[in-house]
This record gives structure tokens, sequence and C-alpha cells, in this order.
């Protein structure tokens, strides 16, 4: 059996389950939606919320059939990976004992570790699981997205200036793909970039961000932001 210490569930980036070195996807079907929501909750949660989660339109009885037939689905997934037995199964509650980089983020957070949650590999929470013919839980999942990047973002702002020169325009890059709309994540990046004596990269860095907002949003970045960049590059004589 592999060592539960080297096992670990990814939620933050597409689904995947690391064993070591060894990777396996989470499958876009009802099996891998049961592995990411019961691993995101990361304590017990009633059948009956699951459920009807997933089949809001059928009755108890009949979610709760459903629910029956897709853990034996899972099942077979759990054996070839050899993890059976962190499934935990009672007669009215579920639970799924593994360590997550979700449970890795909550607890950094919660510590005040930003350095160790701005480290966290982001990509989005669930992404590329299509969800489909699951509108509710596309929906959790959407809402879990929003929250677990607004906590990443936070962390990785209040890691920057714990971090060296180079490393701080590098993790908020990693932070602007995921929105390269965030007008504070842009700042921060051209403060990182001229306190790293890199001022062409900053000016390059917000003329990039005006790009993406006319493109995108049709739009300029904030005036007070605009007024920032240029009271920044007029001390350093641009």
């Amino acid at each position: 059996m592999p060592d539960s210490r080297t096992t670990t569930l990814q939620l933050l980036a597409s689904p995947c389950l690391f064993q070591g070195p060894q990777r396996h996807d989470l499958p876009d079907s009802v099996p891998g939606y049961l592995l990411v929501f019961l691993g995101a909750r990361g304590d017990w949660v009633l059948r009956e919320e699951l459920a009807a989660l997933l089949w809001p339109q059928a009755d108890e009885a009949s979610a709760q059939h459903n629910l029956r037939v897709n853990l034996n689905r899972l099942r077979p997934w759990l054996r070839r990976w050899q993890i059976e037995p962190a499934l935990l199964a009672q007669p009215r509650r579920l639970r799924l004992n593994l360590p997550t980089d979700v449970q890795s983020l909550r607890v950094a957070c919660a510590r005040g570790d930003w350095l160790v949650a701005a480290a966290l590999p982001y990509g989005g929470f669930a992404q590329g699981l299509s969800f489909r013919a699951f509108a509710a839980l596309g929906e959790w999942a959407a809402a879990q997205r929003d929250l677990l990047f607004t906590q990443w973002r936070d962390a990785m702002l209040r890691a920057v200036p714990l971090l060296p020169g180079p490393a701080a325009p590098a993790l908020l890059r990693r932070a602007l793909d995921q929105d390269p709309c965030d007008q504070v994540l842009a700042r921060a990046l051209f403060d990182a970039l001229l306190a790293d004596g890199r001022r062409d990269e900053a000016r390059a860095a917000f003329e990039h961000l005006q790009q993406v907002l006319q493109t995108q949003l049709g739009a300029q970045a904030d005036a007070e932001l605009q007024a920032h960049v240029r009271r920044r590059l007029d001390a350093q004589g641009d």
C-alpha cells in the first residue's frame, strides 16, 4: 500500500491524486466529483446532503439510491490507487480521510503562514472538471473556486513583503495568470518590480495591464492607480 504520508489529493488545480512521484488524474464523472466534494469538505458529510446536491430534482429515496450506486462506481478507482480505506462510510455519513492542498491552504492561512500558503500550486479549484449534468454541484464548485482564490490571493499579497526581490514579482505574476484584470495585484507587481530595480519591466507590466483591461473590459486602470504609476516613475526620473 502507498505510504499515506506521500499521498495527497490536489484540488487547487487540475484535480489529481499524487502518490510520491505518481500522478493519477480524477475522472470527469461522478466518482471524480465525489472525491472533489468530500476532499474539499475534509470532514463528515451527511449522505442526504450529498445526494440532494447531486440529484436535487429526485425524491430522497431515488437520490440516496443514486448515491449508493455511484459510491460503488468510485470504489474500483480507490482500489486501483490502493486507498480504499480512505473512504469512511457510515450509514448516514461519509468522509474522505486524505490530506488535500485545500486543507493545507486553510491551515496555513489560519496560522498566518503566508509564505506556505502562497507557495501552494494554484490553477483554480477543480479546474478542468465539467460537472456536466450536475448544475448545483457546478455552482458549488464555482463558489469554492472564488472563495479559495480569495484566500490564496490574500495570502500571496501578505507574503510579498516577506520575499527577496526577484521572488515577489514571480509570485505576483502567478496570481495575475488567474485574474489578469486584478488591479490590486497589478499594482503590487509594479511596486515589486520597481523595488527590485526593474523599472522598464514595471512600466511594461502596467502597460500590459492597460491592454488587458481595454481588451477584456473596454476600460482603463483606475485613476488612482494611474496616478500612482506616474508618481513612482517620475520619482525615478522616467
